[in-house]
């Protein structure tokens, strides 16, 4: 399969190989096309930073515009860089037991949560992050076409938010600080 990543006016191409887990299906990429992937977005944030620093910095006072991720290891360096690109300060999570961790040590304004974790599903992280209202964030789930469309996936569901494959840095730099922007109200934080 061929995926093709667009950052602003430019894009990249890269090979990837679908992957069936369960019931749901990810993609898997080569070491090659990974470092491709990650240079494209570092080179991409540097194009587009100034725009969206200056919307994330005028929101700076939300948590201090820190982002955290939750993915898996392979998918961090891209969704740092874009994360970092929209202007934000990104703090990654290999899991959502790790996430928590994180949670404790730092104080963030929003969580970008990739639907296929190992350990702690996605899902079950949302679902703890309402139970705990005391360290309530907005989460933003990462989720696969067939599944967010059709309303089956229940991450989806719990989470405030969802952004649906292909991911675009413009769409996800929208959907956080619309997240953290909201929340900001929602707790007379203006």
């Amino acid at each position: 399969m061929l995926v093709v990543v667009q950052a602003g006016s430019a894009q990249t191409a890269v090979a990837a190989q679908v992957v069936d887990r369960d019931t749901s299906q990810s993609m898997r990429f080569e070491p090659r096309d990974w470092q491709k992937l990650e240079h494209f977005a570092h080179a991409a944030a540097l194009e587009t930073s100034g725009g969206a620093a200056s919307a994330a910095a005028s929101s700076s006072h939300v948590s201090d515009g820190r982002v955290l991720v939750v993915a898996d290891p392979e998918l961090q360096p891209v969704l740092r860089a874009m994360v970092q690109a929209c202007g934000f300060e990104a703090i990654a999570a290999a899991s959502a037991e790790e996430a928590f961790d994180r949670l404790r040590d730092n104080r963030v304004g929003l969580l970008v949560v990739d639907q296929h974790l190992p350990g702690m599903s996605a899902y079950d992280l949302c679902r703890r992050l309402s139970r705990e209202r005391q360290n309530r964030h907005p989460v933003l789930v990462l989720a696969a076409h067939q599944f967010a469309a059709g309303g089956h996936d229940p991450s989806c569901a719990a989470a405030d938010d969802y952004v649906l494959a292909p991911l675009r840095t413009s769409e996800l730099g929208a959907r956080m600080l619309g997240l953290m922007t909201r929340a900001r109200t929602a707790t007379g934080v203006v």
